[in-house]
């Protein structure tokens, strides 16, 4: 154990220790809680201890300024009236800081694939959000309270007592966010397991970019979207308004790979749109665009070799707004979004 950590143990009001609680280092650089800045962070063993090791470059960064920071304790739980903890002395030189919990229950997820089977990749988050049970009031939740999955499961070590939850999948690039409503455990201790069915693999299309000269673009930074088309409606002219962008690289070879949800509208035609614009990259001057149609068809969970789409320059324009860029999210956050109920509110977890 670090001799110059922050040392904390988590309890129950029945004094029994509390594992798997995340515990955080938090200071209030402007003197406000609201402006909280992390400092370190560490998860709670089996006898409910845990030691914050304090961000040392933060801590330099502030200098002699430390000793004018207000530094507290807190654990992340999803749980309202748990008070952070001031420390007396800063973020080094302290007695063990004690945390004492509510009384909670535990809730335990399992993803599931449409066959049933566990979906057994790590990594995929799961959400809570929870509201009195028998109500039909907002959702709640403290902080952003989730778990990760390991071999298709996900442990939340503490849940609210007495509420209906709602665990929301996080999804991934291949899959569809989902969610699952379940009653929550009523007794202190009661863990409640609970079945979520992770979303039907999505439809991948896979396509080479090239420039007009031919030349492969490896590596690039593009800007890709799916454009979904009436049939009045050409593929070219390519228009990125008609479809969500986001960032993706083109991996070494100029290959690039786009999931996307299938249309159940059988007039409607999809389209793959490409924007290479080298002005965010080497200060050059030209912005090239491209767009290939998508054949109907395409099953789900098959990668379609659509071949090589052509961007083409299309007429320089430096006074396009850079703000632009706001409009679009990198592949991975776009793949995070997670399913947010409808009137979810949410409170810090201070």
């Amino acid at each position: 154990m670090a001799a110059h950590g922050v040392r904390v143990r988590v309890l129950t009001g029945r004094r029994a220790p509390v594992a798997g609680v995340l515990v955080e280092l938090r200071g209030s650089l402007r003197g406000s809680p609201s402006s909280s800045d992390r400092f370190g962070r560490a998860l709670t063993g089996a006898g409910g201890r845990a030691t914050v090791e304090p961000d040392a470059g933060k801590l330099a960064r502030l200098g002699a300024m430390v000793a004018q920071v207000p530094f507290e304790v807190a654990a992340d739980v999803p749980l309202d009236g748990v008070a952070a903890v001031p420390l007396e002395h800063g973020p080094v030189g302290n007695p063990e800081i004690e945390i004492v919990l509510p009384p909670f229950g535990a809730a335990r997820v399992s993803l599931e694939l449409p066959s049933g089977q566990l979906a057994a990749a790590d990594g995929g988050r799961v959400y809570l959000f929870w509201r009195p049970l028998g109500s039909d009031a907002d959702w709640h939740r403290v902080g952003i309270p989730s778990a990760a999955s390991a071999g298709g499961v996900a442990d939340f070590a503490v849940v609210p007592l007495g509420m209906e939850l709602c665990f929301s999948g996080s999804g991934d690039e291949r899959r569809a966010a989902s969610q699952a409503l379940a009653p929550g455990p009523v007794r202190p201790g009661q863990r409640v397991d609970v079945r979520v069915r992770v979303g039907a693999q999505k439809p991948r299309v896979v396509a080479t970019v090239i420039d007009e000269s031919g030349a492969v673009r490896g590596g690039a930074k593009l800007s890709v979207g799916i454009a979904r088309l009436r049939p009045s409606e050409a593929v070219l002219p390519a228009d990125p308004a008609r479809a969500p962008m986001r960032w993706q690289d083109a991996d070494p070879t100029g290959r690039i790979r786009v999931s996307f949800a299938p249309t159940t509208d059988p007039a409607e035609r999809l389209a793959l749109i490409v924007e290479l614009d080298d002005r965010w990259v080497d200060g050059g001057e030209t912005l090239r665009r491209g767009a290939i149609p998508i054949p109907a068809g395409i099953l789900a969970g098959a990668d379609t070799d659509l071949g090589s789409i052509v961007l083409a320059p299309i007429a320089p324009a430096r006074s396009r707004a850079r703000a632009g860029a706001a409009s679009r999210t990198s592949s991975a956050a776009a793949s995070a979004t997670t399913i947010c109920p409808p009137g979810a509110t949410t409170s810090s977890a201070e």
